[in-house]
């Protein structure tokens, strides 16, 4: 019983007699022959460009070599005057490639892909070619000048089809004698036409791949963007994972283009580090979570804190409208969840703020329109 790869007809195998000659071989022939079915390839054509190989099976033997095997179904015929092949079958007539130089062809291409892989020289991947028609009978009608009978295995021939396969690899032994196929050379043949692999997804790929994905921003999100172009203070707010992160950064790095000086803030550090890491590219842009700015400006000389502990000092009153406001060349963009206080401090303080909330819903501070959930207007 010959060596089947693969173990079954593949799945797009359509053909009745094809599959017919796969059962033969497999039952019916000797235990050192390997069978390789539906092998395809591709190598670099004399004139540079690919050229593409194909055969229903190729055999390797130890002993007797290689052999490419084309097979037709129904009956076939051919039309010297118009120079064209037929089958005849359940479905009607059907034009059909010249089978012999198909396989002729194929065996030569097999050659070459074989020795460009073994970097030999020598004889030994010699692929001897023959033509299998499991539905006729040929018996000994005369073909043409390159269709001998000696290379046609019919459906007789199936009853005795490791007799049959001996013959036509002495017969092409006689013209082209090579030296066999080595255990080396049948590996190589095997890992040349049926070689299994696999090639791993890495997660980081898979992560870069979601990542990216999450970049693209929806029809939705620049409608969301193209409104805060025409309103100095927005807050929007969606559930986590909706793109609220995303949207403050795209948001930045406009406003950056304008030439502005752009803050954004967020509730963590990581958070932050992870826009500034993203924002690098954008100059004019900075991240900082919220506990960082506020230590930083604190400290800072000139500092709202320190004025208003010195207001409150001088007057004891701590209102937010008796601090200087931002300068109109900046704005914030916040992100993080939510907090009245800051909130109030961010429309209040002047410059352009855009916040990006996590709350179940917040209204705009100029419109009537919302943000739910989803990420929809309202």
């Amino acid at each position: 019983m010959a060596r089947m790869i693969p173990e079954h007809p593949t799945e797009d195998t359509e053909s009745r007699a094809e599959i017919r000659l796969f059962e033969h071989l497999r039952d019916e022939t000797d235990d050192d022959l390997i069978v390789f079915h539906h092998v395809a390839w591709l190598i670099p054509g004399a004139s540079g460009r690919p050229e593409q190989g194909e055969a229903d099976f190729v055999l390797a033997h130890p002993k007797h070599g290689l052999l490419v095997l084309e097979a037709k179904g129904g009956t076939i015929s051919y039309d010297a005057v118009q120079g064209q092949w037929w089958t005849r079958g359940r479905s009607g007539d059907a034009r059909i490639r010249d089978p012999f130089h198909q396989a002729r062809k194929n065996s030569h291409s097999l050659r070459r892909l074989l020795e460009r892989g073994h970097r030999v020289s020598d004889n030994r991947f010699f692929a001897s070619y023959a033509v299998a028609w499991p539905n006729t009978r040929v018996r000994t009608a005369r073909l043409k000048p390159d269709a001998p009978r000696e290379v046609i295995v019919d459906g007789d021939d199936l009853r005795q089809l490791e007799a049959r396969l001996r013959q036509v690899f002495n017969y092409w032994a006689e013209r082209e004698k090579g030296p066999g196929l080595a255990t080396g050379d049948l590996e190589h043949i095997e890992r040349t036409l049926a070689n299994s692999f696999e090639v791993s997804a890495p997660l980081s790929l898979e992560m870069a791949e979601e990542a990216r994905e999450l970049l693209q921003l929806t029809k939705q999100q620049y409608y969301i963007l193209d409104m805060l172009d025409r309103h100095p203070r927005a807050a929007i707010a969606g559930c986590a994972g909706s793109g609220k992160t995303f949207l403050a950064a795209e948001k930045a790095r406009r406003l950056a283009q304008q030439g502005f000086r752009v803050l954004v803030l967020c509730f963590n550090r990581l958070l932050a580090e992870h826009l500034r890491r993203g924002l690098a590219d954008a100059d004019g842009v900075d991240a900082k979570s919220y506990d960082v700015f506020a230590a930083r400006s604190s400290s800072r000389p000139g500092s709202i804190c320190r004025q208003r502990k010195k207001l409150r000092a001088s007057t004891g009153v701590g209102s937010a409208r008796s601090l200087p406001k931002m300068s109109k060349a900046s704005q914030v963009v916040g992100t993080g969840p939510s907090s009245s206080t800051r909130h109030r401090t961010s429309t209040r303080t002047g410059g352009c703020r855009f916040r990006f909330s996590s709350k179940t819903r917040m209204r705009h501070p100029y419109t009537s329109s919302s943000m739910t959930t989803n990420g929809s207007f309202r």
